[in-house]
């Protein structure tokens, strides 16, 4: 991970919270701000994460890796934020932009090469926490990228859980 000092936690598929987000109103919110892709953008088998930003934590620039065979959308969304964090980023034509996210907002950053090079600027004071969700094109496949986020320290075992649930061994 590019975060610095940013703790993290998957939400369990069986909790509220994740039922809360896999809700079909929020599916269509997403694609709504989306512009309404073609095909639609479906809520992925990625993990949530829920995430925390104290003092000092914070992400330098990058664009987020395609996971999928089209690429996919991730969605941030702010649960509490009393911070002095902005998160940046910059359109495709270069123009920089900023902003501090308040409660119950949704950042949608697209990611692969045609996605935004964006951060979060380490916070001085006060603490933001976030929902992380990735929705992905109907019909899109997980790339090997997909399986190396699987495969590192914040998921533990959700490579060998996904792989299960599709019959593999």
């Amino acid at each position: 991970s590019l975060a610095i000092g940013r703790l993290g936690h998957v939400l369990e598929k069986c909790s509220a919270a994740h039922a809360s987000v896999s809700k079909d109103t929020v599916t269509e919110r997403v694609n709504r701000l989306a512009g309404l892709p073609s095909p639609p953008l479906v809520l992925s088998e990625f993990p949530v994460e829920m995430r925390l930003y104290k003092k000092s934590s914070g992400m330098d620039w990058h664009k987020d890796d395609q996971l999928f065979s089209a690429p996919q959308c991730e969605a941030v969304l702010t649960l509490s934020n009393t911070s002095d964090s902005v998160t940046e980023w910059i359109t495709a034509d270069g123009e920089h932009n900023s902003a501090w996210t308040p409660p119950n907002s949704l950042l949608l950053v697209r990611a692969g090469v045609s996605g935004a090079r964006h951060r979060v600027r380490p916070l001085q004071r006060g603490e933001r926490t976030i929902l992380k969700l990735v929705f992905k094109p109907l019909g899109s496949e997980p790339l090997s990228a997909y399986w190396d986020h699987m495969d590192s320290p914040g998921f533990p075992g959700q490579r060998k859980q996904s792989r299960k649930k599709r019959g593999r061994r």
